[in-house]
């Protein structure tokens, strides 16, 4: 009887381990797919140097390379619509 109740106890425990890891994947890939993430906050406003735009922070101030003051980017800028009255650049990576 001992043994019995040692293998079933086995047998639950690594069912139950089977089942956290496939449920942590799933979690893991739909915020990966969804875009989720601590970069896209929504309301969060995005402040960033107009001659260096790898320059982003999260309030107003200056530029630490130029010295420019930042400025806010609208959602239109960040989903790459561009500025009114300028072309809009796409790089593909692939070519």
């Amino acid at each position: 009887m001992g043994r019995r109740k040692a293998r079933t106890g086995r047998a639950w425990a690594i069912a139950l381990v089977v089942v956290l890891v496939v449920a942590g994947s799933y979690g893991i890939y739909r915020a990966a797919t969804r875009g989720g993430g601590p970069a896209s906050v929504a309301s969060a406003e995005v402040w960033t140097c107009p001659m260096h735009p790898s320059v982003i922070r999260s309030e107003p101030g200056s530029c630490p390379i130029c010295g420019m003051d930042l400025v806010l980017v609208t959602e239109e800028e960040e989903k790459g619509i561009g500025i009114e009255g300028h072309g809009v650049v796409a790089i593909d990576p692939e070519q």
